[in-house]
């Protein structure tokens, strides 16, 4: 089919947005491979794409392997993490996210993340706990305000954003 194309790599692509619309992720990978092979230059662009179909395949350890490839940090931090916590390897998750946190930007999305990582533990004292450091040490980042609000849905906790009781 991609043969009608002038360039391989372009019929490739091609191909490949229609397997992954149509649900084909074996042939999808099939494909993302062979790009990698094709177009070193979109080597990052495919790995994120295989670790994209590994993860909709629910080959968690797969998509783990391939994110730890990619030279993206903290981004592959975060989606490893993510991995992990659905295969219920919680301390493993905490940790990248901790590595995250040296990054400015990245901060208060990774104090969250571990939040809803110890609550998805059952550890629901460092769940709140941390959710509450996330609204002192981050009063203007959105993962402040998604906290706080967490905070008093899920635990009826009434805190400020900078961390004091509301009165």
């Amino acid at each position: 089919w991609y043969e009608r194309f002038e360039n391989v790599v372009d019929g490739k692509r091609a191909l490949v947005g229609l397997a992954v619309e149509e649900g084909d992720l074996e042939l999808a990978l099939e494909l993302y491979r062979q790009l990698l092979e094709l177009d070193g230059e979109r080597a990052k662009e495919y790995q994120w794409a295989i670790g994209g179909c590994y993860e909709k395949q629910s080959e968690w350890k797969k998509a783990i392997a391939i994110y730890r490839m990619i030279d993206d940090f903290p981004r592959n931090h975060f989606a490893m993490a993510s991995c992990h916590r659905q295969i219920k390897e919680y301390d493993e998750a905490i940790l990248l996210y901790q590595q995250t946190k040296v990054i400015d930007n990245a901060a208060s999305r990774a104090s969250i993340e571990i939040g809803f990582t110890y609550e998805q533990a059952g550890n629901k004292e460092k769940a709140i706990r941390t959710f509450q450091l996330t609204c002192k040490r981050y009063p203007k980042a959105r993962e402040a305000a998604r906290a706080h609000a967490h905070l008093q849905d899920k635990y009826n906790i009434h805190v400020t954003l900078g961390g004091a009781e509301e009165k």
